[in-house]
């Protein structure tokens, strides 16, 4: 039988927390599944009164009497099963939303690239459906449903029993053989789950993938063959489905069904010999056969735990071991407070590689002071856009340390530290709300006097008096009604709302036009009075007044100096300065 251990399960844990916290609700469910036991075990001996006594007798009142009782008992009966099944349901309601909740909250705090090896849909698919599963399905469903029916089984089965025992037991000949099948389909059934939930996470990976590139699909006139790929995903998700439905079928309902019609046939042979034999009467067997189907029904129901039990440990191990991602540091010293000129940053002999060779950096050593204005530069995928990963401390060095006001990163809390932190990502990403929700983001009271500054300096002034209705217009998914600058400026603009003491930018002026990039510049030194900067940028011109610039190639500095220094050397920083200058402005 399926053994639910709590020790070792993060999901049955917070299961059992749930449910005792439900206890209450619980117990109404039970004492609305005892009124509806009762009902369903008083009709059988009431026809058994009917076939017995009424009939043979004559008597009219009685038969009218037991006709209106058995016509209302199942009446009854529906209406305390609909309440019990609203109060059963939002027990495992209540289940499901506990993990969703917490499962969510431990995912969102776990380490960044734990997150970045799981497939999205994986994780959609878990806190979606397997949560669900869980609460939904096993608690409200199986587990409390299981009681309902092992109650009627023990109940049913004592009155079987005080009708005619030997009846009886050849009634029970049928349970052995299903317990056999339970655990014998319990086993199957869970590989198929597992089988069809990495079918469901895998379609959703891919869903996700396709639609978040479409525009490269449709560049590269690669529809077909992402339909293909498609098709045969499709494929191989109905006939998973089709051997679930066939395998249920066959161990929950045709081996059932079949033993079940054999006992019945033993039963109804015996009690006819042991009617003939005076040994019961008609009425016995009668209301002996009414029992049977109720009886065999919930004896299947309680069985289906075994079965569920199985299916449900698959999502239960899903969900654990998404729970089981180490969370990112969040003890340590606090940082002093935010100060002016912003804190300083350095790295010294830090090297990191992520998983894939020939990307990160080496042996890097620097250091920006505080409310220097650091520039960062170099061929692509030299390592620049991973100093900014390392100093938020999304990632860990392999080696060396970084010190933020002298402190090793290893001994702050990360979260303090990113609280002292405003970043301008490569590619901004804004949230289907509005303008105003994304310029404050996480906040949700806005300081207006605070924004309207940040808007003029971040030059968005003339687009959002543009737009219908303001700083109120939503933005759609991922904001792509808007242009790749627009997008760049919210992002800008959101970062100088935050008024942090370190500032990062990757590629912070790549979508915008000379004259905006201008524009921009004047207010990123502005941002130098308040602010320690480290800017990585491709185009020279956003880091030309930065006190200091890194060239960074092949993950190691080749070059440090100023901007005026550098330019009059014959390295690497003079000759891409040079090439700058001849592009054509835009």
């Amino acid at each position: 039988m399926t053994t639910i251990s709590t020790g070792d399960s993060y999901s049955f844990g917070i299961v059992l927390r749930e449910v005792r916290g439900q206890w209450r609700t619980l117990a109404f469910v039970v004492f609305l599944m005892l009124l509806g036991t009762a009902s369903a075990l008083v009709t059988p001996l009431l026809l058994r009164e009917l076939i017995d006594r009424a009939i043979p007798n004559g008597d009219t009142a009685m038969i009218l009497a037991l006709v209106v009782a058995m016509t209302l008992l199942p009446v009854v009966d529906v209406g305390l099963g609909l309440v019990r099944n609203y109060a059963r349901a939002s027990v495992g309601e209540a289940v499901s939303r506990r993990l969703r909740t917490d499962l969510f909250d431990h995912l969102i705090h776990a380490r960044l690239n734990d997150i970045e090896r799981s497939r999205l849909g994986h994780i959609v698919t878990v806190l979606t459906r397997s949560c669900g599963s869980v609460g939904e399905v096993f608690v409200a469903q199986t587990v409390v449903q299981s009681i309902y029916h092992s109650m009627l089984v023990i109940v049913t089965a004592g009155i079987m029993f005080t009708l005619n025992w030997k009846l009886a037991l050849i009634t029970l000949l049928a349970f052995p053989l299903s317990f056999l099948l339970a655990r014998v389909a319990g086993g199957r059934e869970r590989r198929l789950f597992n089988e069809q939930t990495d079918i469901l996470s895998s379609g959703q990976s891919y869903v996700t993938e396709v639609f978040d590139n479409i525009k490269t699909v449709k560049s590269f006139t690669g529809e077909s063959r992402e339909t293909v790929r498609w098709e045969r995903w499709t494929r191989r998700n109905w006939r998973n489905k089709a051997r679930m439905i066939a395998h249920h079928d066959l161990f929950r309902f045709g081996f059932w069904v079949a033993i079940q019609n054999v006992v019945r046939g033993l039963i109804f042979g015996y009690g006819a010999f042991e009617v003939v034999n005076g040994r019961a009467t008609v009425g016995d067997l009668v209301a002996f056969l009414a029992y049977l189907p109720g009886l065999y029904e919930s004896a299947r129901r309680t069985l289906d735990f075994i079965t569920e039990g199985e299916a449900i440990k698959a999502s239960s191990d899903r969900i654990d071991e998404l729970m089981a991602l180490p969370k990112e540091g969040t003890c340590g010293i606090r940082e002093p407070g935010p100060k002016n000129g912003g804190p300083s940053v350095e790295f010294s002999n830090v090297s990191f590689r992520y998983a894939r060779e020939g990307f990160g950096i080496e042996d890097l050593s620097f250091r920006a002071n505080a409310g220097e204005f650091i520039g960062i530069v170099g061929p692509t995928d030299g390592g620049k856009s991973t100093v900014l990963d390392l100093v938020q401390g999304f990632y860990e060095p392999l080696q060396g340390r970084i010190l933020i006001d002298g402190h090793d990163m290893r001994d702050l809390s990360v979260r303090e530290v990113r609280g002292r932190i405003s970043v301008v990502p490569q590619d901004a990403w804004l949230w289907n709300d509005t303008v105003l929700a994304n310029i404050i983001y996480p906040e949700t009271q806005p300081d207006m006097a605070l924004v309207e500054c940040v808007v003029r300096e971040a030059q968005l002034a003339e687009f959002i008096e543009s737009l219908p209705n303001g700083l109120d217009e939503s933005l759609g998914p991922k904001g792509l009604d808007l242009s790749g600058g627009e997008r760049q400026r919210i992002a800008i603009a959101r970062a100088l709302y935050r008024q942090a003491g370190l500032v990062l930018l990757d590629e912070p002026t790549s979508a915008l036009d000379a004259r905006t990039e201008f524009q921009l510049t004047a207010a990123l030194d502005s941002l130098r009075q308040r602010s320690t900067l480290i800017v990585v940028a491709h185009r020279l011109k956003t880091v030309i007044n930065a006190h200091k610039i890194l060239v960074i190639d092949g993950g190691r500095i080749v070059e440090s100096g100023a901007p005026e220094e550098l330019k009059r050397g014959s390295g690497l920083f003079a000759m891409m300065y040079e090439m700058q200058s001849l592009e054509p402005q835009r």
